[in-house]
C-alpha cells in the first residue's frame, strides 16, 4: 500500500494450514517500518472482509526493543473460506497521527508551490540577492523569506532597496538551495547534508524544518533489525 508514492504499509497473511476451499486460523497481518521517515505514527488499522462491511479491529504486536523499528498489527479468525480462482480481497482502514508538529501532508494544488520557486529562479520580480560566502547563489523574494523565517524578517524588513542576504561560506551551495527550496514550497528535497540542514533551520527559526530534519536524524532500521523483529513475532 503506497502513501506519497512509496510502498509504506505491507499486509500479508499467515495460516496454520491451507485447504482447498479454507484457510484455518488464519492471521492477517499489517506492517509498517518506514512511519517515521514520514513523521508518522499508526495508530489504529481496521480491516474488512465481507460485503457488506464488517469492521475487525486489528491487536498492535509490539517488542520492548524494536518498538520504533516496525509497527506490526494482527487480528486472527477461527477460518477464512476463498476461492482459488480469485483473489482474496481485504479493506483496511488505517488511522495514522503525524509526529511532526504543525506540519501535515494534505492534498493541495502542486503547482503553486512549482511556480513560486521557478519565479524565483527566473528572477521574476526577485528583490533579494542570496550569496554563499561571496558568491552569488539566486535571488529570491523578500515577501516569502520574510513570511518563512522570523530572522530574515527581521533583517529584510526595512530594506526598501534590493537586499543581499549572505550564508556562511561553511554552509554548502546545494543545502543552501535546499533550505530555500523549502521556505517556497514546504517541502524538503532529499539532502545529504542533514546536520547542515538542521544548522539552517535553527539558525533562521523555521520550527517545521527543525522537526523535519529531528525525523530525519534518526536512523533508519537494518534489514537485520526488521528480521530480527519480524522473528519475534
Amino acid at each position: 500500500m503506497e502513501y506519497q508514492k512509496e510502498e509504506l504499509f505491507f499486509a500479508y497473511i499467515t495460516a496454520e494450514h491451507f485447504d482447498k476451499d479454507r484457510i484455518t486460523k488464519p492471521v492477517i497481518h499489517v506492517t509498517c517500518s518506514k512511519h517515521k521517515r514520514f513523521g508518522l505514527k499508526v495508530e489504529d488499522v481496521y480491516c474488512s472482509l465481507h460485503e457488506p462491511k464488517q469492521w475487525y479491529k486489528m491487536e498492535p504486536k509490539k517488542s520492548n526493543e524494536n518498538a520504533e523499528i516496525l509497527q506490526h498489527f494482527t487480528v486472527q479468525f477461527e477460518t477464512l473460506d476463498f476461492n482459488y480462482q480469485r483473489d482474496i480481497h481485504i479493506t483496511f482502514d488505517i488511522k495514522t497521527i503525524s509526529t511532526i508538529g504543525n506540519y501535515y501532508y494534505e492534498l493541495m494544488d502542486e503547482n503553486w508551490c512549482k511556480d513560486l520557486w521557478a519565479a524565483a529562479k527566473n528572477k521574476n520580480l526577485t528583490d533579494v540577492e542570496i550569496f554563499v560566502g561571496t558568491s552569488k547563489l539566486m535571488e529570491a523574494h523578500r515577501v516569502i523569506l520574510s513570511a518563512r523565517s522570523p530572522v530574515l524578517n527581521s533583517s529584510l524588513i526595512s530594506s526598501t532597496e534590493k537586499s543581499i542576504v549572505t550564508f556562511e561560506a561553511e554552509f554548502d551551495f546545494d543545502t543552501v538551495k535546499y533550505f530555500l527550496n523549502f521556505l517556497y514550497t514546504g517541502r524538503l528535497k532529499v539532502c545529504p547534508k542533514v546536520k547542515q540542514m538542521s544548522q539552517l533551520a535553527d539558525m533562521y527559526e523555521v520550527e517545521t524544518l527543525k522537526n523535519i530534519c529531528q525525523v530525519l536524524s534518526a536512523s533508519p532500521p537494518d534489514a537485520e533489525q526488521v528480521t530480527n523483529y519480524l522473528l519475534e513475532l
